[in-house]
């Protein structure tokens, strides 16, 4: 037994550059300036947020907002994905648990370091001290 044919479907195939059509243009229109700006907080613009650093292009010089800076045409774009900025969320906050860098405030944070975990107040380690016979537990403090 022979198996039937597909019928075949014709493929649209994309045109050269040559032959596609070009878009209209008035012989009157104008070419706009590139706007483009630095986010020096988080916001949001073109219902996407906008990270600190992040390099985007504004459509309208109106929509300039305070949470952000101009920068030179020739600066690349750069946003920031969501993905990305967890990521470097999640590292920041485990250095700062293990000590490797100093905890950043938050906006609004009040705290002050007590003086038993403020580095420039610890105690002066005694040499002559044998660190086998301190009890991990209680520090060596009878």
């Amino acid at each position: 037994m022979t198996t039937p044919k597909k019928p075949q479907v014709p493929v649209r195939r994309a045109l050269p550059p040559e032959a596609a059509p070009r878009p209209q243009v008035s012989r009157g229109a104008t070419i706009q300036p590139v706007l483009k700006v630095r986010a020096l907080r988080a916001g949001y613009y073109n219902h996407k947020r906008r990270r600190e650093g992040d390099v985007f292009v504004l459509r309208h010089e109106k929509d300039f907002g305070t949470w952000m800076e101009w920068t030179d045409p020739a600066v690349r774009t750069k946003i920031t994905g969501a993905q990305a900025a967890l990521t470097a969320a999640t590292g920041t906050i485990a250095a700062e648990k293990a000590g490797l860098v100093p905890r950043r405030p938050i906006e609004g944070d009040q705290y002050e370091l007590s003086p038993e975990k403020d580095p420039d107040n610890l105690p002066e380690v005694d040499p002559n001290i044998d660190p086998s016979a301190l009890s991990p537990l209680d520090g060596g403090q009878d």
